[in-house]
């Protein structure tokens, strides 16, 4: 597996920050009783998802990435967020998944 800044396109979804793991901090028990100018106040945005127990998700048929689909909810019409895109479509047709790219028009 290389490390390098991007995704691995693995079934164990492993993301890549720098060329280490991130570490993700524990959640502090009330983020919101802090200031908005420490990162504690905005753990749940920058780490949502991270340290909870997951329920009901569907055992991987570990067949790879090919036929997999993938849903990409942009925001609005923007040059960095159409570049982004247009990467996503690339890499899709690239590895054979089925991307399908919504845009709500800020």
């Amino acid at each position: 597996m290389s490390r390098r800044n991007s995704i691995d396109i693995s079934d164990e979804n492993i993301v890549y920050w720098t060329r280490q793991k991130k570490i993700i901090p524990p959640r502090p028990k009330f983020p919101y009783s802090y200031s908005k100018d420490t990162p504690e106040y905005w753990y749940d945005m920058e780490y949502a998802g991270w340290h909870v127990e997951k329920i009901n998700i569907p055992k991987s048929p570990q067949t790879g990435i090919q036929q997999k689909r993938i849903y990409y909810f942009l925001p609005g019409e923007h040059a960095y967020i159409d570049e982004y895109a247009s990467t996503l479509c690339e890499l899709a047709k690239a590895y054979e998944v089925m991307l399908t790219v919504f845009n709500a028009k800020w």
